[in-house]
């Protein structure tokens, strides 16, 4: 298994929309956020930022919600036996240096 980090300017550029197909609760692994996270960079397990205050994103079906990836994120377990299905893009106006490729890159 490989894996690269790509360079803090990549990651900034990227924007995360996520499309929700079931509505998400905290009982049903709705995203938790760390508010303006993202802000800091790539932030490590071991960080203090990470005893900050976290947001549950409570999120209706049909909802679309947008993120940066660079945002502290996690998702509980489902505990109620809920789908939680999303879809998750990625998108990037950013080309890779070199002969380096995004594994999964679409034009659009």
């Amino acid at each position: 298994f490989y894996s690269v980090q790509p360079p803090l300017g990549y990651l900034e550029n990227i924007i995360t929309v996520r499309i929700h197909l079931d509505d998400t609760s905290e009982n049903n692994g709705a995203l938790i956020v760390k508010p303006k996270s993202h802000k800091n960079g790539v932030i490590r397990n071991d960080n203090p930022l990470l005893d900050e205050e976290e947001f549950i994103c409570d999120v209706k079906k049909g909802s679309v919600m947008l993120m940066k990836p660079l945002l502290f994120h996690k998702s509980l377990k489902t505990t109620n036996d809920k789908r939680r299905r999303v879809i998750h893009l990625e998108l990037s106006n950013i080309k890779l240096p070199q002969d380096l490729i995004f594994v999964e890159r679409y034009q659009i």
